[in-house]
């Protein structure tokens, strides 16, 4: 363990000195905060005055994770909180990969793109769509571990305090969402007696253009149908009949009326091209599956800390060299953390292994046995920081069988 992380620091010491970091904007009022590979805790309440002095400060500790503070002081060094001197701070999403459904049962790699794919839809669907913000507002980074920071800079975001923000968390995640106040009931079929109107009752559900939830939750129904028409009949017909409320045959019933031109008359809001829809107990089975698919993905506590660290974009994660990737909301859409935030270099490494292990990286997959192996710096860091970590057991050969660092 000594070797190993005694290779892991050397190597960030020298990527330090030949990357510069990216400065959020006015870091002269961020704190900042940084975690040393074997060390316990974490040195903070750092403030730098310039961009070399922290190029300096990066170059000659190596941190293995480096911070930056949402929020903007007055004396970002000061030890006390209260004499920092608050004076705002952006809105931040984290979204985590293991916090994400199912994730217990994922690979590495598809919790990473299950978590884009999850950033994205927050990205344009939340804060871009409901909330209004514009690119030029949206900040994107891939953390370097197993997910992304959405970073909301917009001025009029900065005062918020906590409960606020946490207002916002629960819009995005749904929490508290009354499904039926997204529904209507409209009366049809009426009739005139003795001057009584009366008529049936049906549910109807808003055009998938309207503003807001309201439209989410039917463009958000349109894709379930469609997915259902996608798969094998008899495989459809049991994920309905799974739903409360919906047996054989009204399963059957809805998977008939599923047809293209229906489909567009539900997304413009009228029920009646779906008729079996406009049963409660069909559209009810289907509502909360619905929202639980609609809901955005976010951490309340990291977006309501209104003194939380994040990462820097162009660090190394610690866990895993790989970089803190500033991304474009474009970026985000391609984006590949295991090619693109790969920023150590293809030098070999020699690289004892004591369990057979495989990982992709660079679009290359590396195989290996119990042995010793020539692998690129960026593979072997990767599995040696795990190691360290805790993870299973890699390690760098010992520095007298050559360790090239």
């Amino acid at each position: 363990m000594d070797a190993t992380l005694a290779w892991a620091r050397s190597l960030f010491r020298r990527y330090y000195r030949r990357h510069a970091v990216l400065l959020p904007p006015r870091y002269g009022r961020r704190e900042f905060g940084f975690i040393f590979l074997g060390e316990k805790g974490m040195q903070r309440h750092t403030g730098f005055d310039t961009r070399k002095d922290l190029s300096q400060f990066m170059a000659a500790k190596g941190p293995a994770h480096a911070y930056y503070s949402v929020a903007y002081y007055e004396q970002p060094d000061a030890t006390d909180m209260e004499a920092k001197g608050w004076m705002g701070a952006d809105l931040i999403f984290d979204l985590d990969a293991d916090h994400l459904p199912g994730a217990e049962e994922m690979s590495y790699e598809e919790m990473l793109e299950s978590c884009r794919l999850e950033a994205l839809k927050v990205a344009e669907e939340f804060l871009l769509d409901h909330f209004g913000f514009s690119e030029d507002d949206l900040r994107i980074a891939f953390s370097g571990g197993r997910g992304y920071h959405l970073h909301v800079t917009h001025p009029e975001v900065h005062p918020l305090g906590a409960q606020a923000r946490r207002e916002i968390v629960d819009y995005v995640t749904g929490n508290g969402l009354a499904i039926e106040r997204l529904l209507a009931r409209e009366t049809y079929a009426t009739t005139t007696f003795q001057g009584q109107t009366s008529g049936k009752q049906r549910w109807t559900v808003p055009p998938a253009d309207a503003p807001g939830w309201p439209g989410l939750f039917t463009r958000t129904l349109i894709g379930e149908l469609e997915q259902l028409l996608a798969m094998d009949h008899e495989a459809a017909l049991q994920e309905l009949e799974a739903l409360p409320g919906i047996g054989a045959k009204r399963a059957e019933q809805l998977l008939e009326q599923l047809t293209p031109q229906r489909m567009r008359g539900l997304a413009q809001g009228n029920v009646d091209q779906v008729p079996a829809l406009a049963d409660k107990r069909v559209l009810g089975g289907l509502a909360e599956r619905t929202r639980l698919d609609a809901v955005g993905e976010a951490d309340e506590p990291v977006t309501a800390d209104v003194k939380r660290l994040i990462r820097l974009p162009g660090s190394l994660h610690g866990k895993t060299g790989l970089r803190v990737t500033n991304l474009t909301l474009d970026e985000l859409k391609g984006f590949d953390p295991l090619r693109d935030a790969v920023a150590l270099s293809d030098q070999p490494v020699g690289l004892k292994v004591e369990q057979e292990t495989e990982v992709t990286m660079k679009d290359e997959t590396w195989h290996l046995e119990p042995g010793v192996h020539d692998v690129p710096e960026h593979v072997a860091a990767f599995l040696c920081l795990k190691f360290a970590a805790g993870g299973p057991p890699w390690r760098p050969k010992l520095a007298s069988e050559e360790v090239h660092a």
